[in-house]
Order: structure tokens, then C-alpha cells, then sequence
């Protein structure tokens, strides 16, 4: 015969200090989330409760900045002029005039 497993079915609830604790955002955060019903959560007495399942809840993926089409120009103008090899005194002068040309 065999045993019956009495463990139970229960899901594992986590305070909201050691959801904090796990690296999931700081207790007032996790808080202020729970407030606004992005993260379930029960109250047991005065505190609240996350069931470990929810702890996904928590994270966000990272999404890169958005950049301007400004942004990349300035950018590749600094990456082309910080890579550029140094210009000696004869062709900073034919580049100067060269420009005063283009700009006339």
C-alpha cells in the first residue's frame, strides 16, 4: 500500500520584504505595483502576500531608449570625426578652402 502525500497544495506566498529581498525592486515599489493591480497580491493580516507564481509580474523587459534621427546623425558625425586621422598644417589649409568654396 502505498502513502498518501499529505504536503499541500497550498501556492508559496512571499512577504513583500522578501520578494524586495530576491531582487525584484524595493519594498515601496513592489507596493505601489500591488496598488495599482499590475501584481496580484493577498492581505494577510496587514501585509501583503505575492504567490511566488506572480513573481514574474515583477520584471520588465529592457527596452533600449528611443533615438531621434538627430541623435544618430550627431552621433555618427562624432564617431566619423573621433576616428578621423590628425590633419597636418597643408591639409587643414586645403580643407578650409575647399569648404569656403562649397559654402560661397
Amino acid at each position: 500500500m502505498s502513502a498518501i502525500s499529505t504536503k499541500s497544495v497550498e501556492p508559496e506566498l512571499l512577504e513583500v520584504s522578501n520578494v524586495s529581498a530576491l531582487g525584484y525592486g524595493a519594498a515601496q515599489t513592489i507596493r505601489a505595483r500591488i496598488h495599482r493591480g499590475e501584481v496580484p497580491a493577498v492581505l494577510i493580516g496587514n501585509r501583503f502576500k505575492i504567490r511566488r507564481e506572480d513573481l514574474h509580474l515583477l520584471t520588465k523587459p529592457a527596452v533600449p531608449a528611443v533615438r531621434s534621427a538627430e541623435d544618430d546623425l550627431d552621433a555618427l558625425v562624432k564617431r566619423i570625426v573621433d576616428d578621423f586621422p590628425p590633419l597636418t598644417a597643408a591639409q587643414k589649409a586645403e580643407l578650409g578652402q575647399l569648404l569656403a568654396s562649397a559654402c560661397q
